[in-house]
């Protein structure tokens, strides 16, 4: 038997030295992440940006909160981002996000041919996504891999493209098009947003 006091000195020994070592064992993977990790990433934008002058910037992205059905959501802003075009679309859908998302910038690519812009930047938040556009990633025979290569088709409706990777913090007006297609679905909206979306549209011209 052990006085309390003593039981509860040992146990605070055992929980420094453990934080101690813990400490220890994590420094050199933390020195190893730093070196790996690509300089750029930590200077990776996080908030929408306005694209070069001559360019509109399309930002699309899908929602699944309904089973059965994918809302995608885009909008088209010009280099002052001021929105030339905006719309909603809802369509039969199934639990898998990469399709739904390519389908939303498969949509939104068409969208904006039919609108006439010719030089272009389309932006996403599934970073996997923009990585198998860039690099062409179509070996695999499934049906992302399929809508990739429709995608890669699209775009030679367009004079100049590009394509461009987005954290979900700057594709907010995207991701609430989408998530209004489930109630407002299937609408176009020409140098406007809808009033629900109106603040956040307001926040990335402003910041």
């Amino acid at each position: 038997m052990l006085p309390e006091d003593t039981i509860i000195q040992r146990v605070y020994n055992c929980v420094a030295e453990y934080k101690r070592a813990t400490l220890v064992d994590s420094l050199p993977q933390a020195a190893a992440a730093s070196r790996s990790t690509p300089l750029h990433s930590a200077h990776r934008a996080t908030k929408w940006v306005k694209p070069d002058a001559g360019m509109v910037k399309i930002n699309s992205d899908a929602n699944l909160q309904i089973n059965g059905a994918w809302g995608l959501g885009g909008i088209i802003r010009d280099n002052e981002g001021l929105v030339m075009a905006a719309g909603t679309w809802l369509v039969h859908g199934h639990d898998h996000a990469l399709e739904a998302e390519a389908f939303a910038m498969l949509t939104t690519m068409k969208f904006t041919a039919e609108c006439g812009f010719r030089s272009v930047m389309f932006e996403g938040d599934n970073e996997r996504l923009i990585r198998m556009v860039k690099e062409g990633l179509i070996q695999d025979r499934f049906y992302p891999g399929l809508m990739v290569q429709e995608i890669l088709k699209t775009k030679l409706a367009f004079d100049k493209y590009l394509f461009s990777f987005i954290p979900r913090t700057g594709n907010k007006v995207a991701h609430h098009l989408a998530q209004l297609a489930h109630s407002d679905p299937n609408m176009i909206w020409m140098e406007e947003v809808p009033l629900a979306i109106t603040s956040m549209y307001l926040h990335d011209i402003l910041n």
